[in-house]
């Protein structure tokens, strides 16, 4: 009998990455060479390679590792790559390695490696909630003064952490 599936919090990583979505584009090769020997430490017998890529998106996209959630994300990235969906299995081996390689990437920015190339230090980014709500707020015809408070509030909280 399999005991509770243990879910992890990924919002600290969303926050880190805020709106730099892009595997190619938005990571710099330091984050990029954590990524994959990651994957390699967390499946070494594995015979099928893991795509960075895709585990970038999985990543990018999870507020939470737990395996729906996982699943989810997997298949959205199946159905828009033409592969095949995967095995109950297959969702747990690779919440395993999204666990491994969000923990590795939090580690190496707490160590001062830059992941994202047009990130500047101590400035702050919009996640997309943030991004979401701002967008939502202007488009309600939100005052100008209305729309700095909220700015300025989430640079406070940004502050705080």
């Amino acid at each position: 009998m399999a005991g509770k599936e243990v879910v992890y919090d990924n919002s600290e990583l969303k926050k880190l990455l805020a709106t730099f979505d892009s595997y190619n584009r938005d990571l710099t090769t330091e984050a990029k060479n954590i990524i994959y020997p990651t994957m390699r430490e967390v499946m070494p017998g594995s015979t099928k390679g893991y795509s960075s890529e895709k585990i970038y998106f999985i990543i990018f996209n999870t507020h939470e590792y737990s395996r729906q959630h996982i699943k989810y994300w997997c298949d959205l990235w199946t159905l828009e790559k033409n592969e095949k969906l995967m095995s109950t299995a297959s969702v747990r081996k690779y919440k395993d390695v999204c666990k491994a390689v969000s923990d590795a990437l939090l580690e190496a920015d707490r160590l001062g490696v830059k992941l994202i190339k047009k990130k500047e230090e101590g400035k702050h980014y919009l996640t997309d909630l943030e991004q979401y709500e701002l967008n939502k707020m202007q488009t309600n015809n939100t005052s100008v003064e209305d729309l700095m408070e909220y700015l300025k509030s989430l640079i406070d909280s940004a502050n705080t952490l």
